[in-house]
């Protein structure tokens, strides 16, 4: 085993077991007060995350002692096997301590008015003084939830690829269907979704609007953090990786990392945009007229520079490219502008013939997209993340055909345990992007950066789906499979 990642290893065990104590300790001290404050009932999730955290790394240290069947040769005779796994089972023997420890918490919780039903689950979430919407006057439509949640499914698989695959890998039938998946519809789709759902759920108030902005940009800024400032900080983030980022040394490596732009980011400054025109007398239609304005004209927005710092970084926000942005204002904020104009319609109509029309919609920008581009041998797109006009309808037509196709899906399948997942994906879909992408960086020490064939791909895509799916569940209070409610 390579020193540097035995180094990686031994520090997440020990970072995880120091946060583990200090949260044991802090929640020993609030227990009095647990029913006053449900600081507890987090406190009591993130014990359980650290915990998982701190046994998987104990199992990866093992696997690595015992020689990873990627790397090299299984063990020498089953003498030393045995010697390993004694030499890992002595000091970990405090494991059984530590779920004793849980399970007799959650235990006590439970007496001051928690409900309990699992030892390894926590405490039901206190009621907070925040009144839920009445969820009655909300519309459901399911297909839609399945769209996305099919979507944030592929989330994980294909962020893997990305990183631990050999590029190659991305030429095979696997990775041009994932190449579909993200850049066809993808996270166009999420950001067309967002502005159906805005303009579908009751309306909002500026404060509302710039809490939920400032909250996406702490979690944007907290996943940088969590991402690429830790694993840099100890060394682990491979040189080609912070090659092709294009990352200074020293401490402007640091401040590059922290400010790179992601599709968080992206989503903060949309809720303001869409807030700012819902407000509007006919607002559907000024949305609409909108993106095509911007549709036509976000090449003019691009990579411009003020002089000042804080100018200049709202600018790249606005207009920038990777590897410091990846998801710009322009021309991304075209498809929120059209799911308000769809989501305005979806109030007011039939839903299925306006599935219809989107249907047809789709096409026609499709292939009519594809004349003009053709035809006029017209630009091509920059990349997936800064697209020229043309381009850019195709996507939007893309978007468009796939939700009609979920809606089909939805009325002529019946309901099922697949479609449960979906919803279960579609509500979670924050947590599932953010989890999911500091698993796959803290995993880098270990499988490296673009170096696995098709076969160690594949496995790396079940580990990081699995546990990915393990921390939502650990962070989120199981809940039911029904529709979400559209806000």
């Amino acid at each position: 085993m390579m020193a540097t990642d035995q180094g990686y290893i031994i520090f997440i065990i020990t970072f995880s077991e120091i946060l583990t104590r200090i949260l044991l300790l802090g929640y020993w001290i609030m227990i009095p007060f647990v029913r006053l404050i449900f600081i507890g009932y987090y406190t009591m999730r993130f014990i359980n995350i650290f915990l998982l955290i701190r046994t998987l790394a104990d199992f990866i240290y093992l696997w690595r002692q015992m020689k990873n069947p990627f790397m090299a040769s299984p063990p020498q005779s089953f003498r030393h096997c045995c010697n390993i796994i004694f030499h890992f089972l002595k000091p970990q023997l405090c494991m059984a301590n530590r779920i004793l420890i849980i399970f007799v918490q959650i235990s006590f919780s439970k007496k001051l008015g928690f409900d309990l039903y699992k030892p390894f689950l926590c405490p039901i979430k206190p009621p907070t003084s925040i009144p839920s919407p009445n969820n009655s006057s909300m519309k459901r439509i399911k297909s839609l939830d399945l769209a996305r949640g099919f979507t944030v499914l592929m989330i994980a698989p294909i962020h893997t690829m990305m990183v631990y695959s050999k590029l190659d890998i991305r030429e095979t039938l696997l990775g041009k269907l994932f190449a579909f998946i993200a850049e066809g519809p993808g996270a166009q789709l999420f950001m067309m979704l967002m502005g159906i759902f805005f303009a579908m759920s009751p309306p909002k108030n500026f404060l509302a609007v710039c809490k939920r902005t400032f909250y996406l940009l702490l979690a944007a800024y907290l996943l940088n953090l969590f991402k690429f400032v830790f694993p840099y900080t100890a060394g682990f983030l491979p040189n080609d990786l912070l090659k092709e980022l294009q990352i200074q040394n020293g401490t402007a490596g640091y401040g590059q990392l922290i400010l790179l732009g992601d599709i968080l980011h992206f989503a903060a400054l949309a809720q303001l945009v869409l807030f700012s025109i819902q407000r509007l007398k006919n607002y559907h239609i000024i949305a609409i007229i909108l993106a095509a304005v911007y549709c036509l004209l976000s090449p003019l927005f691009w990579d411009l520079h003020n002089g000042n710092p804080v100018l200049d970084y709202l600018m790249q926000l606005s207009g920038g490219a990777p590897p410091r942005i990846f998801f710009p204002l322009f021309p991304w904020i075209v498809y929120p502008l059209t799911g308000l104009f769809i989501g305005h319609y979806f109030k007011k109509g039939s839903l299925q013939k306006i599935f219809w029309y989107i249907r047809d919609i789709g096409w026609i920008l499709i292939i009519t997209s594809c004349l003009i581009k053709y035809s006029f041998k017209m630009e091509s797109e920059q990349s997936f993340y800064r697209t020229y006009p043309g381009d850019t309808m195709i996507h939007l037509g893309i978007v468009l055909v796939w939700i009609s196709c979920w809606e089909w899906i939805q009325e002529n399948v019946k309901e099922n345990l697949f479609f449960r997942v979906l919803r279960f994906m579609s509500r979670h879909i924050t947590t599932i992007y953010i989890t999911e992408w500091i698993i796959i960086f803290w995993l880098l020490p270990i499988f490296g950066y673009q170096k696995l064939d098709m076969l160690q791909t594949i496995c790396c895509l079940i580990l990081t789906s699995s546990l990915t799916m393990i921390f939502v569940f650990l962070i989120n209070p199981k809940s039911k499979g029904h529709s979400i409610n559209i806000e």
